[in-house]
């Protein structure tokens, strides 16, 4: 696999069992399904914030996740952003105002005018449902 997604993560009674690729220009990816699907947990497991049982996450060449290797990279380390269903980072800040938030303290910052692409998938709005939960990820280091 190149560019993409490979995930198997059993919860109690839940068992995520995904796989998709990505082509080599830069895409906006939408996972949509019923709820309950595990579209929360791909984005969770992309983020760094959970830790599949096995896969393998690459994206911009970085892998980020590969449990054969033994890879994991800590969420702080990855250049990805998620935009949560309910208010976990401030709730008095718009979807523009937390992305805004974190790249200020970017170490390379991607250009800003990249952000307000992600703010209009929300339609603008500060909190929307996890089956409409965007992650981004900032362009990679050069």
């Amino acid at each position: 696999m190149t560019e993409g997604i490979r995930l198997y993560h059993r919860l109690g009674g839940f068992q995520l069992d995904a796989r998709f690729s990505f082509g080599d220009a830069p895409v906006t990816t939408a996972l949509f399904g019923p709820s309950g699907a595990g579209k929360s947990t791909i984005i969770n497991a992309i983020a760094g914030l959970i830790r599949p049982q096995s896969g393998r996450i690459v994206l911009a060449g970085e892998t980020l996740l590969d449990t054969e290797a033994g890879i994991f990279v800590p969420a702080h380390l990855r250049r990805v952003g998620v935009v949560f269903q309910d208010a976990r980072l401030f709730p008095h800040l718009s979807v523009r105002g937390n992305l805004l938030y974190g790249w200020r303290r970017a170490p390379q910052k991607a250009d800003a005018a990249r952000i307000d692409p992600v703010v209009a998938l929300s339609g603008g709005r500060a909190r929307f449902r996890a089956a409409n939960a965007r992650g981004w990820r900032w362009a990679a280091p050069s």
